[in-house]
């Protein structure tokens, strides 16, 4: 397979059109016809349907989009390793990360990193585990730094780099901020939640179900950590949250943890990359000034 025309497949692929991926690479669209029908004609299937809206990749297409990425990923960092060694650049890493990692640890890391080497530039990409770890496989991020449960994705490399704990938390005005409450004194207020596949909301739900009571039924579900913060300083709401994503909130005395006996969770903040793979520069690098920033909590 050619390369040149992987990459004309991987931007009709993305853009589901080839004229808008023929403008997008400054071909003309049948010249870039050409190059995936040559494609398609080596590999000896069918990549693409033509409908009168475009273009639907086939299980062939979607086949090959998969390692045609991972392809084009470590095509990316041989030429950024090279131009690093040859000294045209510093090199560059794409991360993703959670929210609670977003709003603590990673701010923490990159200004140390930048510090220390300039020339590193850092790409961040925020959104929840499991919209991540696709684009991990895919080689899109370089790695992925995360709170989630041991023994998650074992087909990747996961370094363990501290503990967070997931407590209760509300505005500092709220009624209940600071005290310590049994769990039915928390029956009464109304919830702006993450969404439930975050692992440790079934043990807020388990708790009161052993305190025989209803779980909470959120007022609002959102993957938004603005958006939560901004919820719990109006000073009505709870909510069940790592303590890395309000730790700046609670050092300014705007969010105060709710102490309910046995409702907290600990979890590991990991990062996790693939390990089959040769690292960039930046990438050693990064992870040497995560980890120091993860031991200095």
């Amino acid at each position: 397979m050619n390369l040149r025309r992987l990459r004309h497949f991987l931007a009709v692929y993305e853009h589901g059109s080839l004229g808008r991926a023929a403008e997008g690479l400054h071909l003309t669209q049948p010249a870039l016809s050409k190059s995936v029908q040559q494609l398609e004609s080596s590999l000896d299937v069918k990549l693409f349907d033509r409908t009168p809206a475009g273009v639907v990749p086939t299980i062939f297409g979607d086949t090959l989009s998969m390692h045609a990425k991972v392809i084009e990923s470590e095509i990316r960092n041989a030429e950024r390793e090279i131009a690093t060694l040859r000294g045209g650049t510093k090199g560059e890493i794409t991360v993703g990360v959670t929210p609670s990692i977003a709003a603590n640890i990673m701010p923490n890391t990159v200004l140390k990193l930048h510090a220390e080497k300039p020339g590193i530039r850092v790409r961040i990409v925020e959104g929840l585990l499991e919209a991540h770890i696709p684009t991990l496989r895919r080689g899109e991020l370089d790695l992925v730094v995360a709170s989630w449960s041991r023994g998650m994705h074992a087909d990747l490399a996961t370094e363990i780099l501290m503990r967070d704990r997931v407590l209760v938390w509300a505005g500092a005005g709220h009624p209940l901020a600071g005290k310590k409450v049994p769990v039915d004194a928390l029956v009464p207020y109304p919830w702006v939640m993450p969404p439930s596949t975050q692992f440790w909301m079934t043990v807020l739900d388990r708790h009161f179900v052993t305190a025989g009571l209803s779980p909470p039924s959120a007022d609002v579900v959102t993957n938004s950590a603005a958006f939560i913060k901004e919820m719990l300083l109006e000073n009505r709401h709870l909510s069940f949250l790592p303590e890395q994503l309000l730790k700046r909130q609670a050092r300014q005395g705007r969010m105060v943890p709710v102490q309910v006996e046995g409702l907290s969770v600990d979890i590991d903040v990991s990062v996790c990359y693939r390990d089959r793979t040769a690292h960039p520069a930046a990438f050693n690098a990064f992870m040497t000034m995560l980890k120091t920033v993860c031991r200095q909590g």
